[in-house]
């Protein structure tokens, strides 16, 4: 269920399906009563500012919590405002940031909708930060034994562009520290490469090697992405094309760091779940192309 929905009327014969917690209805009246009686034929209870409570005598007076309340019920609060970004100053005072949608057939209205308000199911603003830190005591047979930390740290940042245009920051740190010769479990240890690290290259793959060439964890990570996306049609808001590049890999020391390249296109889907991602990317130290499929948001 939508947590706010926005309905800007323009159609006396649009029909009520699916409602959510709360709905801004816009302007013009005739339409806007012949939508709002068809939403009081749905709900099972309504809330409403003065104007629509003239309008029908199932709306009882919405208070001030309503417009923020989750009811998890059949409970439906209604708000008119006068155009689409009185809806979104409503829906970014009121809104929990996650679940908002838009039903229009005007496309600016719509693509305005999705650039001005943020949501962390959809991320188009702000920055999320992940941190994590890990401590214990390696022991081994024959060896020295010894504590270390670990820690590790992820930052994304997301910012609206120019006509319609968005763009998306990330990059990734990791180091463990220990004593001289203390080795610490690999599984505790690094790997790049993949979906959500660097594309174009298998998942986990960008760490050292053993004297076998077996692939082992590294102590230090540092990848970095950057990616720009807009809607492909006007006509179709939530597909969208990308270009993106990607750095990094996991290493023993930072002086063994030499960062692989990737770097693609790809199409996103901005669903009700989150973000589905299709992405071909061209791995430069392999001279190979690879195709990666992600749904949702890495935090």
């Amino acid at each position: 269920m939508y947590r706010h929905l926005f309905v800007p009327i323009d159609d006396s014969d649009l029909s009520v399906e699916v409602i959510g917690n709360a709905v801004a209805l816009a302007r013009p009246l005739g339409a806007r009563i012949t939508f709002f009686h068809a939403v009081a034929d749905a709900a099972g209870s309504l809330r409403g500012d003065a104007e629509l409570c003239a309008l029908d005598a199932r709306v009882r007076p919405a208070t001030e919590a309503d417009w923020s309340t989750e009811y998890l019920d059949a409970i439906l609060a209604c708000r008119v405002v006068s155009d689409i970004d009185a809806a979104i100053a409503h829906i970014t005072h009121y809104g929990s940031g996650h679940t908002e949608s838009i039903i229009a057939s005007d496309v600016k209205a719509a693509e305005q909708f999705l650039h001005d308000l943020d949501s962390a199911i959809l991320p188009t603003r702000g920055a999320s930060l992940a941190l994590q830190t890990a401590a214990g005591h390696a022991t081994q047979a024959g060896g020295p034994n010894g504590p270390f930390a670990r820690l590790y740290g992820r930052l994304t940042g997301y910012l609206p562009l120019w006509d319609r245009w968005y763009g998306t920051a990330r990059v990734e740190l990791g180091h463990i520290a220990h004593g001289s010769g203390v080795q610490v479990p690999d599984a505790l240890g690094f790997r790049a490469g993949g979906d959500d690290s660097v594309r174009g290259y298998a998942y986990r793959a960008l760490a050292p090697t053993d004297a076998g060439g077996g692939t082992v964890s590294g102590q230090r990570l540092l990848t970095a992405s950057l990616e720009v996306a807009r809607p492909i049609v006007p006509s179709i808001p939530s597909v969208w094309g990308a270009l993106f590049i990607d750095a990094g890999r996991a290493v023993t020391e930072w002086n063994d760091y030499t960062p692989a390249w990737g770097y693609g296109a790809g199409i996103r889907w901005r669903s009700p779940i989150g973000p589905l991602r299709v992405d071909l990317a061209w791995a430069d130290e392999l001279k190979k192309l690879r195709l990666h499929f992600s749904v949702g948001i890495a935090f």
